[in-house]
């Protein structure tokens, strides 16, 4: 069955919507019962699951993946961010969407075109990519790529069927970043990208709280069953990198405020960009880890020391694993 894709011009008052330079400080409009997906992140589906889909913003610096596997009725929407992903991870994903079976998995691409992309975020070679990684575990895939209208900012994905409505705006009118959304399990991460700015995204899934071990990655790949806790401190980053994210995202940097007591380190394709120094986050040269909990990196005990403030809470919480 292919993936039926449409075209919606959205226009306020709507959830999603909001007239340009208007200033929405209490949404009128109830919840939607939707996943949202944003840069960086993950949305998993399954039939049972009581939100009625998925919606993910549209980027320039990703390709957004849209999985489905008609036979289990599974739903995966992710982000190609760049070259050189590792996707292993993907593979993995690929397998729960079949449950490990010789199933076919439809895969749809969605980006925008070519010219308002960023050049090192391009990668021609997707497609076939993606096919290789399928044949390693076995699956059929076929998939299909589309070009984005220029004014697309968001997609809908329907957990029936995994139909997809492109969604497009007015002149005069913008995306709404204070939509709200129905709570579902979230997990927040710490996310490294290219031009050495940090954000904290939020990897959503919905499992009835069962998360698969493979969506969890502690830095060492040793220890998957312990978790880590953390405090509500969170370590402040410098104001040229908050300026930074504004300016290519159109969010703020949040403040952590975890209401979870365990969080994933990195999950799927973050591992790819390897390790860096907490504090001045620098990759190249001799790097080590925290001697208490085995997880945070530094350039060096000066560092570390300078660091230990902010990483005190969270360490002692954490201690290094005995297995390990």
């Amino acid at each position: 069955m292919t993936i039926e894709v449409t075209q919606k011009l959205l226009k306020s008052p709507h959830p999603l919507i909001r007239p340009e330079g208007a200033v929405v400080v209490n949404s009128p409009f109830a919840p939607l019962q939707f996943i949202p997906v944003k840069l960086c992140c993950y949305a998993y589906l399954e039939p049972s699951t009581q939100s009625e889909g998925i919606i993910a913003s549209i980027t320039t610096e990703s390709t957004l993946l849209i999985a489905h596997c008609a036979a289990t009725g599974r739903i995966s929407v992710s982000n190609a961010v760049a070259k050189g992903t590792d996707w292993s991870r993907y593979a993995q994903q690929l397998s729960w969407l079949t449950k490990d079976k010789n199933e076919e998995v439809e895969l749809l691409l969605l980006a925008v075109t070519l010219e308002l992309r960023h050049a090192e975020t391009i990668d021609l070679e997707l497609e076939s990519t993606l096919r290789s990684v399928a044949e390693t575990v076995g699956v059929r895939l076929t998939t299909k790529s589309i070009d984005l209208p220029p004014r697309a900012f968001s997609v809908r994905i329907n957990k029936k069927n995994a139909s997809t409505s492109i969604h497009t705006y007015s002149r005069g009118e913008m995306w709404n970043s204070l939509a709200r959304f129905n709570e579902f399990n979230t997990y927040p991460v710490w996310f490294f990208v290219s031009y050495l700015a940090f954000f904290q995204w939020t990897i959503n899934a919905n499992f009835g709280g069962n998360i698969p071990l493979w969506m969890i990655y502690d830095g060492s790949n040793k220890d998957l069953l312990k978790l880590a806790t953390t405090s509500n401190s969170t370590r402040p980053r410098p104001t040229t990198e908050d300026k930074a994210a504004k300016m290519r995202h159109g969010v703020a940097m949040e403040r952590s405020e975890f209401v979870k007591e365990r969080l994933p380190h990195m999950i799927g394709s973050v591992a790819a960009w390897g390790s860096w120094c907490a504090v001045c986050i620098r990759q190249d040269g001799p790097l080590q880890r925290c001697g208490g909990c085995g997880w945070e990196t530094y350039c060096g005990k000066e560092h570390q020391n300078a660091d230990w403030e902010y990483h005190k809470s969270w360490c002692k919480k954490n201690r290094k694993s005995t297995s390990s």
